[in-house]
């Protein structure tokens, strides 16, 4: 789910998402941050838009004001993990 796409008012819906509670997924959903047009042109170094990704989780609602549990569904370093985890079980299996 591309986190900024959510307006105003539909962050509770989403977040029963998040939790599995309306359209469960085996591995269920991350959220990300990806910048528009508008962030591109700023020219942002990968540290700097790393960080600028950060701060949008920590500062916009429904993001901000979420449990831990549904904090650790949102930004690519979570599903990352999550994705290498994922890979490592399959490896061992094999």
């Amino acid at each position: 789910m591309k986190a900024d796409a959510v307006l105003p008012g539909e962050g509770p819906a989403w977040l029963q998402v998040l939790e599995g509670q309306h359209h469960p997924l085996k591995h269920g959903y991350y959220v990300m941050k990806q910048p528009g047009p508008d962030d591109l042109s700023k020219w942002l170094s990968f540290k700097e838009a790393r960080e600028w990704k950060c701060s949008f989780f920590a500062d916009t609602d429904p993001w901000k004001s979420t449990s831990t549990h549904i904090k650790a569904w949102t930004g690519i370093p979570n599903l990352t993990k999550e994705l290498s985890r994922l890979l490592s079980l399959l490896i061992m299996q094999t």
